[in-house]
């Protein structure tokens, strides 16, 4: 993963977003690039192996899931583009095809895998690709059992991700108390995964939240177009949007990055708001300075004077060293 630690690093989650269809796979991949996400994620998974038959999603996914061998030149055609690629995995063999055949920049397991020893066992085989390990709905101990089960296989590249998908999920249940736990708890990089509703007029400023509490790792989920019809429709942002929101997200996260440009914005608010010592009337020189002596007063422009709290605590009662005229700004050089 290419990860500057200055800049935040935002995942296109695409999801079921391309409704089963090849085509609109190729289009999110390309739509991910041209909005400037630093990493698309692709979900695989084997219908059979992933879902009981009588489970209620069944044929949803079954209208989803699309073959191997289309995966195949998904994955050879990412490998090809300027981006990093994740693959959200959801079973066994969906994870031994990826591992076996290629080289993510990440590996995303759902929560459901936190308890997994099968799933867990293999990507603990493969040590140079990070695992992007989902905890929602997870408690703590769960958590930490499966980052020890995977420590005890010595596989440490760790990251782990934040966020429920409530179809959309309500802004009440984030639940960042448990991210800062999360965060404090874990010595490894947190990842923000946000599923608000895209209709929302509050749902950036979630991402916002997260970014103030030390988050620099971003998922969401986007989608060609929204339409009420369409699978993850409701917590995906359109293309249109996505690009906005990864261009506010960018934009915000400057405030919390310490550069050249805001020392000269500091030094420029100081000489406008700054007020300096000023004598209020002809001094002859030997004259005891008082509080009486002087007023504070802005000086917009010009060389900052001596700071009035510098005045009160240093300069009281010591002796002018030559004559000063009424409404000059008070030096070093006129104290003896």
């Amino acid at each position: 993963m290419r990860i500057n630690n200055n800049e935040i690093y935002v995942i296109a989650e695409m999801a079921s977003a391309h409704q089963g269809s090849i085509k609109k796979v190729y289009q999110l991949i390309d739509s991910a690039i041209d909005c400037k996400a630093n990493c698309i994620q692709v979900q695989i998974f084997n219908l059979n192996a992933n879902a009981s038959v009588r489970s209620k999603n069944y044929e949803v996914l079954k209208k989803l899931e699309i073959s191997l061998s289309d995966w195949s030149k998904v994955l050879n055609y990412l490998e090809k583009k300027n981006i990093d690629y994740s693959v959200f995995t959801y079973d066994e063999p969906s994870l031994e095809f990826v591992l076996e055949n290629y080289k993510p920049n990440l590996i995303k397991f759902n929560s459901s895998e936190i308890s997994n020893p099968n799933m867990l066992n293999l990507i603990a085989k493969s040590k140079n690709i990070p695992l992007n390990l989902g905890t929602g709905g997870s408690t703590i101990l769960e958590i930490e059992r499966a980052v020890k089960f995977l420590n005890k296989n010595k596989f440490n590249n760790i990251f782990l991700a934040h966020g429920l998908q409530n179809f959309p999920t309500e802004i009440k249940n984030i639940n960042f108390p448990k991210l800062k736990q999360i965060m404090k708890l874990f010595e490894y990089e947190t990842i923000f995964c946000d599923h608000t509703d895209f209709r929302s007029v509050n749902h950036q400023f979630i991402d916002y939240v997260a970014l103030g509490l030390g988050v620099k790792i971003f998922e969401k989920h986007f989608i060609l177009e929204n339409n009420s019809k369409y699978i993850d429709n409701e917590s995906s942002l359109n293309v249109k949007n996505f690009k906005s929101y990864i261009e506010n997200l960018r934009l915000v996260s400057q405030s919390l990055i310490t550069n050249s440009s805001i020392k000269i914005s500091e030094r420029n608010y100081r000489k406008f708001q700054k007020k300096s010592t000023f004598i209020n009337k002809d001094l002859p020189e030997n004259h005891i300075l008082t509080i009486q002596d002087v007023e504070f007063k802005r000086d917009v422009g010009n060389i900052e004077g001596i700071d009035p709290l510098n005045f009160m605590e240093n300069f009281i009662g010591k002796l002018t060293s030559r004559k000063i005229k009424k409404r000059s700004k008070l030096k070093i050089k006129d104290i003896k």
